[in-house]
Parts: C-alpha cells; structure tokens; sequence
C-alpha cells in the first residue's frame, strides 16, 4: 500500500492510536506533511513493527521533528530489516517472535536462488520469491548461499533445480549444461567426453556411420562412406567393390571381372564368350565377327573384344584361322569364313579371291584351278571349259583358239556387215551406196530422206536447213545445197527445195524467202531483187514489177532522178520541162527559166539572172530593164539584186517611182501591158 500526499495536524500518512500491537509490512510514504505534533509519516501511541517499508519526502511542522515518524505517550515504534539475499521470511507479521531477529530469515530451498541483497522487502516474504535454477546450473547452501545458481564445470551436467552437476553420460552432449543425445552422424564415448569437454558429440569420420548416441561403426565390406557426419554408409555402386571394413572408397573393378552393386570380391566374366572391361558392372557377350581379348589369359577373364582380321572367322569370341580347302576371308569382322566361288581360288595369304586363269577352270570349294582338255578352252574365271567357238554375225576371225585362248574375233569396220561371220576382213562386204553400218554390223541401214547419218551420235539426223537430200546421206556433207532462188526451212530435214515466188527472193543461207523491199521486183526463183530503173517506181514490198511514171494518172512526160524508187511522188518533170498547173503534164519551160534543173513545177521556177516574175503562182517571166538588176533563183521574194526592187527590179531602194510619161524623152517599152515607171532622184 502506498501513502502520497498526505497532509494533517500529526501523522500525515498514517495515525496509530493505542493498542496493544500493530504491524506495518510492505508500505510505501511518499511526501506525507504533518502541520502539528510531527510524525510526517506516521504518529504512534501504541508499539508498531515496521516490515519492508519505505518513506521518501516526508516532513513535519515542528521544526523537523519526526519528518518520517513521531511516537507519544508510550508508543514504541520498530523498523526491522528484510531478509538477506538466499533467505525469505514468509509470516505476516502475525508473530512478533518471528521478526525479531536476522535468523528468524529462512533458507531458499537447494537448486534455487534469490538474488536481491534485501532491498526490496517484497522479493523475501514468500517461497514464490526465490527462482530455480536452470539446466546446467545448481545451487546449495555450503557452496553458493542460495544467492545465485553456478554454472556445472565443463563436462558436467545437472537438471532444472539441481544441487550438484554430475558426469556427462556417454552418447551425449551436456557442454550446455543440459543432457541432449548425440545427433545423427555424430557419437561420443568416454574418450570424446575426457578430449573434448566442450564438444563431446563428435564428427563422424570417413568410413564410419553414427546413427547418434554411442554407435560408432566401421562401414561393411562392399560399402563406404567418403564423407563425415553421416549417419549410414553407402553401398557401393554397379562397376566398384571394397573387401575392407570402414572405407571412404569403393575401387574399381578390375578388366576380367564384372561388379554388381554392394560387390565385396570381383567376379570372374566366366567364359571365352564374355569379357569384363575396367569398372563392368555387368558381363558382355563378345559380337559376332569379334573375339575375346587378351588371347593369352585365362578364358574366365577376358578383358574386351577385337574385330576378326582379314584371314580369320570369329564366333563366341574365339578366333579362328580360314586355312581350310577352297577357305578365305576378305574382310573383318567376319563370323565364319567363305569359300572360293566357281572360277576362282583363295590367294595364298587366304585374304580374297583370285580367278582361274584363261584355260582353266574351278567349280568352286577348292584351292586350286583344273587344266582345260585339247580342243577345249576356257576364258578366265571359268568354272568349266568349252569347245573352240566360231565369230558370228558382223565379226571376222584373226586368229585360232588354243587351251589357253579363244578364237580371236573382230568387229567388220563400219559401213561394212557379214551376216554368218568371216574367215578373215575381206569377208566383211561394204553397204550399198547411201547406207551406213556400225562396226560389227550383220546388216546395213539408210536414213530417210531428207536425213543424213551422224558417226558420232550414231544417229540419223535432219540435214541442215538450206540443203537437201533426196535418197538420204552418209554423211552431212552428202546433203546438197539448194539452187539459186531455192530454199529448204524443214527442221526434220527436206528432201527437195522450194523456189521462192514472185516478189520475194532467197536469203544467203537459202533457207528462207524474203520479201522484195520498196523500189525493187523479183520473179520466181530470184536470188536477188531487181532495182526499177529510171523512170519507174515501186510502192512497198512484194512488188513483181514497176510503175511509170509517164502517165496521164501520175504526171505525162515525167521520169526518176534515180533507179529504185519507192513511189510517185519520185516522178518529176526533166531539167528542160516544168509540172504545169493547168494541164497536169511537164511543158517545156520559157526563156528566162533555167534549163538545168529538173523537177520543177509553177512555184519551184528557177529564173536565169536578169529575169523577174511577179509570183510564184505565174508562169509568166520578163527580162529586166536593166540584167544587172535581178541575181534570179526560184524565190520569187528574193529576185533583185542589193538595193533594187519592185517590177522588173527596177526601183532602187533610196529612189522613188515616177510615171513613165511624166519623164521627158522615155522611149516606150514593148511591154506595152505593163506600168511603165521610170525613178528620178529627188
């Protein structure tokens, strides 16, 4: 309970009154004020035990006196002290006899403590007050006064509320003060407890498996264990063995032997059939066409295979040489061996085959090759013989059989044939002209017409366009080119050649018709083309012949400045003549107009110098007044010399015209039609 703040004449926390006895436990006075008497805290006129009580900041009226407590009147007033550090005091005041003394305290019980040195009188009024000690720790009253708990030594170990530590018991670890079992993979004994105090639960090592606590065992035979902390050991695999207890490794099973899995001793493979390589877990049977290896070991303990040489057969893995009668082998791997065909014989190193020679002969299965009787020959690789022969068709015989040949036949040459054969080459008789043959030939052939025979392709073939063949050809240069104006464009070959028609003529190679081109003609069969002569024209192609030009429907009396030409507009009038208008012919053209041009007509007059006229449109041409007035041509604009104009360029430039009758003494013109003018200067 606590007083605060308490204010009145005596006891400002607390006024006790008489009585026989009173008790006070486990009280606070915080800044209690008596104004009277005194006893800030407590008054007292009766005897009052005080039990773990505290005061602070109290204070009293009267000069300080009894800040705390004040007594009268007989009162007696005792504070008692709380029990040390390791004892407790549980009763409540209710027997003075009990408080009266330090040793009225009590001991805490073994294996507990209670640490607080009496400050605090609440920590030792009750059993509840004192704290057991934990696993690892104790407590007793010779040794630790029961104010504190004691770590066990190292090694040692004790329970919850222990008095004293005891040795670690064998496949634990007590270094926390606390039994725990070892863990799997780790063990300990009482050497492990003696080394290492501090970690007696040790790593177990390689070749060992620790299941926890004290077992600590050497792996089986045919087991191992290559690392630490492992609980169990490991069989060894398929292809490893150990014959030792409490291993790390398995080793390898050695070539011979084969080594399923836990394997404590190698197997043997058992038989020349199987063989056992390094590390086998299984045994293998040896292929066909292989044998076991090595040769010289045992045959319980073959260490691998090799393919069979040439020369032997190998089967359930033992080899065997092929030196039997008509025996060979020509290739590895071979499970048995193979005997000599008809015709041939093995070779003497039994590694293949070589045929009988000419005049010999083998049925097979034996190792040498039989002679041919007389008249009798065989050729080589025979498997019997047979009588001399006789060339046949298309063949000529160069020489006679023997035992060791046949009769020598040859192919008849080409272009020649023999249909029962030929004693010698002159039996070979020659085609008949435009046939052909193959070298030993019973018979000749004839390509068709239009066709030739091509030796290299042996082959007939079309004869090249432009040429002909009209009974078919040996060769290509039997075909004939074709006649002037003819050709030949069959691509399978022609057997005659066409003529070209009128209006076209033959091209150089003769093998195509070509159309006659403008201002040219042709007839039938024209190697070339004819130009029109002079006088004449052709319009476009095809033309068998030329137009004239003098004509009333194209111009009368006109003719060609050239040959070949290609239409009417080609016809002109001759140097002398000119195209009239008027009457649509060539007329001969009047003084003035120059006589060596051709083709004029009204518009395209050429005049001499000297003449003028007044248009193009006019026929009409007079001399000028004066010739050196007028330089001529055919632009009637352009007629009159430099610095002259008008009619008959008779007007100076810088001049003006004057009447002629105006002018005194000017004779008359005997161009009495015409304006006279005469100029003077003004």
């Amino acid at each position: 309970m606590t007083f605060k703040d308490g204010s009145t004449g005596t006891g400002g926390g607390m006024f006790i009154g008489s009585s026989a006895l009173v008790s006070i436990q486990t009280c606070k006075f915080v800044s209690c004020y008596a104004n009277g008497d005194g006893g800030g805290a407590i008054y007292a006129r009766a005897t009052v035990n005080i039990y773990t009580t505290t005061f602070a900041d109290n204070s009293a009226a009267c000069g300080g006196v009894g800040n705390d407590i004040a007594t009268f009147s007989g009162g007696d007033v005792t504070i008692h002290s709380t029990c040390p550090a390791g004892k407790y005091l549980a009763d409540k005041a209710r027997d003075a006899l009990l408080h009266d003394s330090i040793s009225d305290c009590q001991m805490c019980g073994t294996g507990t403590k209670l640490e607080d040195d009496g400050d605090t009188a609440g920590l030792h009024d009750s059993a509840d007050d004192y704290v057991q000690c934990g696993p690892g720790y104790y407590s007793n009253e010779e040794e630790t006064l029961m104010t504190s708990c004691q770590e066990c030594p190292d090694g040692q170990v004790s329970p919850a509320g222990a008095s004293a530590c005891s040795s670690c018991p064998a496949g634990y670890d007590c270094s926390e003060g606390e039994t725990a079992a070892c863990d799997a993979g780790t063990y300990s004994n009482g050497n492990t407890q003696a080394l290492h105090p501090d970690s007696p639960c040790r790593p177990c090592e390689k070749g060992y498996s620790c299941p926890g606590g004290t077992d600590h065992s050497p792996c089986h035979q045919g087991s191992h264990q290559p690392d630490t902390s492992q609980s169990t050991c490991l069989s060894c695999p398929a292809e490893k063995y150990q014959e030792d207890p409490g291993q790390d490794a398995c080793v390898d099973c050695p070539a011979g032997y084969f080594c399923p899995e836990r394997t404590v001793n190698p197997i043997a493979c058992g038989s020349a059939a199987l063989f056992c390589e390094l590390s086998s877990a299984v045994v293998q049977s040896a292929d066909e066409g292989y044998y076991t290896t090595p040769q010289d070991s045992e045959s319980t303990k073959r260490e691998g295979q090799s393919m069979c040489e040439v020369g032997f057969a190998c089967t359930g893995g033992i080899k065997t040489a092929c030196d039997g009668n008509g025996q060979y082998a020509d290739e590895l791997d071979l499970s048995a061996c193979k005997t000599a065909p008809a015709g041939a014989k093995p070779t003497s190193d039994r590694h293949g085959v070589e045929s009988c020679p000419a005049g010999k002969f083998s049925t097979g299965g034996e190792d040498e090759c039989s002679e041919c009787g007389s008249d009798k020959t065989s050729n080589a690789g025979a498997a019997g013989c047979r009588t001399c022969a006789t060339c046949g068709t298309g063949k000529y015989k160069i020489s006679d059989c023997s035992p060791g040949t046949e009769t020598q036949c040859s192919d008849c040459p080409k272009n020649t044939f023999t249909i029962s054969g030929a004693s010698d080459i002159n039996g070979c008789e020659d085609c008949a002209n435009g046939g052909h043959s193959q070298p030993g030939s019973g018979y000749c052939e004839n390509c068709l017409t239009g066709t030739y025979f091509d030796e290299d392709d042996n082959e007939c073939k079309a004869c090249p366009q432009g040429k002909f063949s009209d009974t078919g050809a040996n060769t290509v240069e039997i075909c004939k080119p074709c006649d002037d104006g003819f050709i030949s464009d069959n691509p399978f070959g022609a057997g005659f050649c066409s003529p070209c028609p009128a209006g076209f003529f033959a091209n150089p190679a003769q093998t195509a018709c070509l159309p006659s081109s403008p201002g040219t003609i042709s007839g039938i069969a024209a190697k070339n083309c004819d130009a029109c002569e002079k006088g004449k024209f052709a319009i476009g192609f095809n033309n068998t012949g030329c137009k004239f030009c003098d004509d009333k429907d194209i111009l009368k009396g006109s003719t060609t400045a050239n040959t070949s030409s290609t239409s009417a507009s080609s016809c002109v009038c001759e140097q002398t003549d000119f195209e009239s208008d008027s009457t649509g012919t060539c007329e001969a053209v009047s003084k003035g107009v120059k006589s060596s041009v051709g083709g004029m007509n009204v518009e395209t007059l050429d005049l001499e110098p000297g003449f003028w006229r007044t248009s193009s449109s006019s026929t009409k041409v007079l001399p000028c007044l004066n010739p050196k007035h007028s330089k001529g041509g055919a632009d009637t604009a352009d007629l009159c010399a430099d610095g002259h104009t008008g009619p008959l360029c008779a007007v100076q430039r810088d001049l003006r015209f004057v009447p002629l009758h105006d002018i005194p003494n000017t004779p008359v013109s005997q161009h009495s039609d015409l304006l006279h003018l005469r100029v003077q200067r003004v």
